[in-house]
């Protein structure tokens, strides 16, 4: 008998190596600050989720050729950065957080990441039912890049305290954190695009843009 069990799938970009670099930097320190390691422990790529959908195991041919059929419909919704060899340039803004659970490295929305959340959803949700909590569909979509995830209140203050006392005031992202020590990016290459089980997290596909 066929397992109707669904599970969450996730659509997503990733960055230049130079750019996951810091970033994989700014986790460890949060790490260590807060004590969740969940990021690292699941070995958790720097990425920005465009979508998520829910599907049986029987439907994830049909996803994947979907998910095709995004990467080949992105490149008409984006403004490349001319003579480039990446898909997008992106833009962070400053440091926020979810519901004092989740830490966050908050990319500029602009036109280029809400035509690909617009298009991702147009091809999805007519076979897909869209997963956690519909909170990436395009009316409510926020990107985000996780820095730590799944905190208790205690964790969360420690995260927020440590961001303080780096000198990451009222969210504003500095060019160097004190002490040098955690240097953050302001902009980004996007180079990939990923399909991936959510729960335990694992790699279907990636695509390198060209």
């Amino acid at each position: 008998m066929e397992n109707l069990q669904k599970q969450t799938y996730a659509v997503t970009l990733y960055f230049d190596s130079d750019t996951t670099s810091k970033i994989k930097g700014l986790v460890s320190e949060f790490s260590r600050v807060t004590g969740s390691d969940f990021l690292i422990k699941n070995n958790v790529t720097p990425h920005v989720t465009l979508g998520a959908f829910h599907c049986t195991q029987s439907e994830v041919p049909h996803l994947k050729k979907l998910f095709h059929d995004f990467y080949e419909r992105s490149f008409d919704f984006v403004n490349s950065v001319k003579d480039s060899k990446c898909f997008l340039k992106m833009d962070f803004s400053s440091i926020d957080s979810f519901l004092d659970k989740v830490i966050f490295l908050k990319p500029v929305m602009d036109e280029n990441l809400r035509s690909l959340n617009r298009c991702l959803h147009d091809i999805m949700l007519p076979y897909f039912e869209s997963g956690d909590n519909r909170n990436y569909i395009p009316e409510r979509w926020c990107a985000h890049v996780a820095l730590a995830v799944k905190l208790s209140h205690e964790q969360f203050e420690k995260g927020m305290s440590f961001l303080k006392e780096c000198g990451v005031l009222n969210g504003a992202v500095p060019e160097v954190m004190s002490g040098g020590s955690v240097i953050l990016p302001h902009s980004a290459d996007v180079v990939s695009m990923g399909l991936a089980l959510c729960h335990p997290f694992t790699e279907l596909e990636r695509i390198c843009y060209e």
